[in-house]
C-alpha cells in the first residue's frame, strides 16, 4: 500500500495546448482550401498594344486592296535633304542628292523585284502638299532621263555586236573568195591562216554582244525604269 501511495502520479494533460493543436490542424485546413486573402487580384485590364513599326503603315488608297509592292521609307528634315546642295536652281530643275540615289541603289538591290513605292516622311511644320507635286514630278523626270540615257547605252553595245559580226562575216567571205580564185598560191595560204580565226572571232563576238547585256547595264537601265514608274507619296512624320 505504500508502494501504491509514494508512485508519482501521471501529469494531467493541458487543456489549452490541445486546444491550440486542434486549432491550428483547422487553421491548416482552412488555408489549404481557400485562397490567401493578401494575394494581389489579377487585372483585367489589357496591356496597350505597342506602336506599329513603321514599315507596317498599309499603302494608303487604291493599294490596299491587294496590291502588294516594295516599299522605301526615307526620312527628311526639309525638301532640300532630297536634292543637291550644288544645285541652287529651282526644285523643277534642280538635280538629285547622291546620297538619296545611292541610298534607293542600295535598297533595290536588296530587293530588285516587283514594283516600288518611296515614302517620305517629313515634319508637318515644313510641308507644303504644293511643293511637294513639283519635287515628285521632278523626280520621275530625273529617271525617266537616265532610263533613256541607259537605253542608249543599251542600243549602242547591241550595234557594235552587228558591226563586229558584219566585220566577221566579211572576213570570212574575203577568205573564201581568195582561196577559190587562187588556192595554190603562197600568199593565198597565208591569208587564210589570219582571215579565218580573226573572222570566227568577230562574228562569235558580234553576236555574243547582239543577244547578251552586261549585267551591270541591264541593272541600270531596271533601276531607272522602276524608279521611273514607282510612286512618291509625302507623309507627315509622327512625332513620339
Amino acid at each position: 500500500m505504500a508502494n501504491e501511495r509514494d508512485a508519482p502520479k501521471p501529469a494531467p494533460a493541458k487543456e489549452g495546448a490541445g486546444q491550440k493543436s486542434a486549432g491550428t490542424g483547422k487553421d491548416a485546413a482552412a488555408q489549404k482550401g481557400q485562397p490567401a486573402k493578401d494575394a494581389a487580384p489579377k487585372s483585367d485590364a489589357a496591356e496597350p498594344n505597342p506602336a506599329p513599326p513603321l514599315l507596317s503603315i498599309p499603302l494608303a488608297g487604291s493599294m490596299q486592296e491587294g496590291l502588294t509592292m516594295g516599299e522605301m521609307v526615307v526620312r527628311l528634315d526639309t525638301y532640300d535633304d532630297i536634292f543637291s546642295d550644288f544645285d541652287p536652281r529651282p526644285h523643277a530643275r534642280r538635280e538629285l542628292s547622291d546620297d538619296l540615289l545611292k541610298e534607293l541603289g542600295r535598297r533595290y538591290r536588296e530587293n530588285p523585284k516587283g514594283d516600288f513605292e518611296v515614302r517620305f516622311y517629313i515634319p508637318a511644320s515644313v510641308r507644303e502638299p504644293r511643293l511637294e507635286g513639283v519635287i515628285r514630278k521632278r523626280l520621275k523626270e530625273h529617271f525617266g532621263q537616265e532610263r533613256q540615257k541607259a537605253r542608249a547605252q543599251v542600243r549602242a553595245h547591241r550595234q557594235k555586236g552587228m558591226t563586229y559580226a558584219a566585220v566577221g562575216f566579211a572576213l570570212l567571205v574575203g577568205d573564201l573568195l581568195l582561196t577559190l580564185w587562187q588556192p595554190d598560191m603562197l600568199w593565198v595560204k597565208v591569208a587564210a591562216l589570219v582571215l579565218t580565226p580573226a573572222g570566227w572571232f568577230s562574228l562569235w563576238t558580234g553576236l555574243e554582244k547582239m543577244v547578251e547585256v552586261p549585267y551591270a547595264l541591264a541593272q541600270q537601265h531596271d533601276f531607272y525604269d522602276r524608279f521611273a514608274k514607282c510612286n512618291y507619296i509625302f507623309m507627315t512624320e509622327e512625332l513620339e
